[in-house]
């Protein structure tokens, strides 16, 4: 199953995400954890996604905000 992280702030760069309140930019090169086959297959087609972190908040993030690990 494809794994992917959020993007680093050098990987950013100046397209840092305006919506990214300071709690969320500690999600920064942060693995995503528990995907399901669903969620993959919407990053897949470069659409928004909704994702928790274990009990954290949940919150609608754009395919462009993260990378595959590889």
């Amino acid at each position: 199953m494809k794994k992917y992280r959020f993007k680093t702030r050098e990987e950013f760069g100046r397209d840092l995400p305006m919506g990214w309140v300071p709690p969320m930019r500690d999600y920064m090169g942060r693995t995503l954890v528990g995907l399901d086959s669903q969620t993959i297959a919407i990053i897949s087609q470069g659409k928004n996604f909704s994702y928790a972190f274990p009990g954290e908040s949940k919150y609608s993030y754009y395919a462009s905000d993260i990378v595959e690990v590889k």
